[in-house]
């Protein structure tokens, strides 16, 4: 059986949802797409799929990079003057290798 990306992608996404039912740490997780994105345009990408004060898990589709990458989506606040400011923050985390040779 040929794996395709399409296939490779619907089973990672299978597997993750599945493993956050069963965890309460975050917010939850959003699957976002950037065809095409270098990393800057992808973790933006990965940011924007949350609000300002949410937190949670990433994961962003490139097609056409062939990517799927993860990242971890907080908010910190950040003192200017007299006022804290919500900063959004990102880390990008590994993925187990999802091909099959």
């Amino acid at each position: 059986m040929k794996l395709t990306l399409n296939s490779i992608f619907l089973g990672a996404l299978l597997a993750i949802s599945t493993f956050y039912s069963n965890t309460s740490h975050a917010d939850g997780f959003k699957l976002t797409a950037c065809h095409g994105c270098d990393a800057e345009n992808t973790k933006s990408a990965a940011l924007n799929a949350y609000e300002i004060t949410q937190n949670g898990i990433s994961y962003v589709v490139d097609k056409k990079n062939n990517s799927f990458r993860k990242y971890t989506v907080y908010t910190e606040w950040t003192n200017i003057g007299d006022h804290n400011v919500p900063v959004r923050r990102g880390i990008e985390r590994t993925l187990t290798n999802l091909s099959s040779g």
